[in-house]
């Protein structure tokens, strides 16, 4: 008889000196683990990974948006007396571990814990997880590069003078498509997430009934601070534009969207009504110019312009395909 199981957990990371170390957990034979285990009844399998991590590890991390990796295996269950073959299913999600001194603390499962390097880790593991470390560390050092524009764009918050909060662009740094859009409103400013207001729950029906979600694409601004909900001034933009290429450049998006006027300007292709829908080749990527749902919430014209040109670039994603 084959049983099916499912557990769920992450990799944990920390950051030193630019460098990703990941958490591995020490068996009572000495070969590592990662904090999971089973998914309980009731819990889905993000709630399972973080009550693992705690009881495990006695931390708390920040999930790192799309990365979502899993994996099975086959194996004989020798300890509940059943001896049933059960096949496993694993999902690992990727933890950051913002205080790199922070107090692990593990269960009685584990004799102890240690901190590896990837070259160090990839020697000590099972063959079969190497896919899997090599996945994530792959992910991560976008995630890192990403922190150092990050970095950037509060510099140059600062340089300008301006109160308003930066806000990062979100989703996946494998994302075949990007939308940009123009900068954060009132509503993003105080939650820190793009297109959080009336034109980013339009925009999330749309991608929803495209079947895509934020987690499988990545959304940014072209100037992502906010300015006291005025529109972002030329300087602005320009001196904000070779920070967003380098997103660009870490990303690597199939198609990027670019959703406004503000926004179209990344390329300086004219106006959108005239331009938009079609695909337009810059800098080794291909881009799409469209109308920004703020627009799409004022004019049906606009809001069928918004949802027609997002359904073309996914076509051609999944002809690319």
């Amino acid at each position: 008889m084959l049983r099916v199981e499912r557990s769920a957990g992450y990799i944990v990371f920390r950051i030193i000196d630019d460098k990703p170390e990941y958490l591995f957990l020490i068996r009572e034979d000495d070969t590592l683990d990662y904090p999971k285990g089973h998914i309980e009844k009731g819990e889905n399998e993000l709630d399972a990974a973080n009550r693992e991590l705690k009881e495990e590890a006695g931390i708390e991390v920040k999930r790192v948006a799309g990365f979502r990796y899993v994996y099975n295996y086959i194996f004989r269950d020798k300890y509940s007396g059943s001896n049933d073959l059960v096949k496993k299913y694993v999902t690992i999600f990727l933890g950051f571990l913002g205080d790199p001194n922070a107090k692990i603390t593990i269960s009685y499962e584990h004799k102890g814990y240690v901190w590896l390097s990837y070259d160090e880790a990839i020697d000590k593991i099972f063959k079969d997880e190497i896919g899997l470390l090599s996945s994530a560390n792959s992910y991560i050092l976008k995630f890192i590069e990403k922190l150092k524009i990050d970095q950037q764009y509060l510099k140059l918050k600062d340089e300008l003078n301006l109160k308003g909060n930066f806000v990062a662009g979100e989703g996946s740094l494998n994302a075949d498509l990007m939308l940009i859009g123009e900068s954060p409103g009132e509503e993003e400013n105080k939650q820190l997430r793009p297109f959080v207001g009336r034109s980013g729950k339009l925009l999330d029906k749309i991608l929803k009934d495209l079947s895509l979600d934020r987690e499988s694409i990545f959304i940014t601004s072209i100037f992502p601070i906010y300015i006291n909900g005025e529109k972002p001034s030329k300087d602005q933009i320009e001196r904000s534009k070779p920070l967003l290429w380098k997103i660009i450049d870490i990303i690597k998006p199939k198609i990027v969207v670019l959703m406004g006027e503000y926004a179209s300007s990344l390329i300086d292709e004219g106006a959108v009504t005239a331009n938009h829908g079609r695909l337009i080749e810059k800098n080794g990527y291909k881009f799409m110019i469209t109308v920004h749902p703020a627009a799409a919430l004022r004019s049906n014209e606009y809001k069928e312009i918004l949802e027609g040109d997002l359904r073309k670039a996914t076509e051609q994603l999944n002809i690319k395909k």
